[in-house]
């Protein structure tokens, strides 16, 4: 249902934020476990997001969203490019724990 409501505002161009819009629908995937669909979203998102090509939560999602595809390998390497990139997050470096 979620992901009906967040689809339907991006249609009527009715959101405050545009990448926080891609970013609630691609975790509206993840969380229903659309993982390829949640990896688009999530794409779009970045795409969207003017200022940098990452954000500490985009790169959260993108490794949770790769170890639910099954594809463990790019997952520790997208959270081993974002500790780097984003060494204050806690919340990344306790996904390595």
């Amino acid at each position: 249902m979620e992901c009906l409501i967040i689809k339907a505002s991006f249609k009527k161009k009715r959101y405050a934020n545009e990448t926080a819009q891609h970013y609630g629908l691609a975790y509206s995937y993840y969380l229903l476990q659309q993982y390829d669909l949640a990896w688009q979203s999530l794409q779009t998102a970045k795409v969207s997001l003017s200022k940098a090509k990452n954000h500490p939560m985009l790169a959260f999602l993108a490794g949770n969203i790769k170890l639910g595809q099954g594809k463990n390998a790019e997952a520790v390497q997208i959270m081993s490019d974002a500790v780097q990139a984003f060494p204050g997050q806690s919340r990344i470096t306790l996904w390595f724990d």
